[in-house]
């Protein structure tokens, strides 16, 4: 496309510099969700991920605005596998799983071990924090857990101060 002389290469923002819109259009609200709407993610079925998402999310924000997002290595491992564990529960497709009943039970006991794990090690991060003892088991469970959720390698905990 490069060395094509009929086709201009050039970012979003390049285009609407050289080309001004002369005219507006208004899309309507939609979804890819059954019937085009978002009852699969807001209705009674779900109702108690949501809170698990929003638990998680103050707790996340409360972890870094007492902890920064690691004095050592060890914390900041501990607070990186936090936040996977954090980005995973908010995957917005469990609502959608659950409520269609894709894969059985097995997505609403996904969602609550992202839960699960996500607070224990909020846990493990403010007693690390406090200079208490943890133990081998619960590093082999921040390993075996970083090694099962890893994804997002270079996670970055502060993402979430906003």
């Amino acid at each position: 496309m490069n060395h094509d002389p009929d086709v201009a290469v050039m970012t979003a923002s390049q285009y609407l510099g050289a080309y001004s819109p002369d005219t507006a259009i208004e899309l309507p609200e939609g979804s890819w969700g059954a019937g085009g709407q978002h009852w699969v993610w807001l209705n009674e079925k779900v109702d108690w991920t949501w809170q698990k998402v929003y638990d998680a999310e103050v707790d996340m924000r409360a972890l870094l605005a007492d902890h920064g997002t690691g004095h050592d290595q060890a914390m900041r491992g501990i607070l990186q596998q936090a936040a996977r564990e954090l980005l995973l529960l908010q995957a917005s497709d469990w609502q959608f799983l659950i409520t269609t009943g894709s894969g059985g039970t097995t997505r609403a006991k996904r969602l609550g071990a992202h839960h699960s794990d996500f607070k224990r090690f909020a846990q493990m991060a403010r007693r690390y924090a406090r200079g208490e003892m943890i133990g081998q088991d619960e590093w082999d469970y921040l390993g075996d857990a970083q090694s099962r959720d890893r994804l997002f390698a270079d996670i970055e905990p502060g993402w979430f101060n906003g």
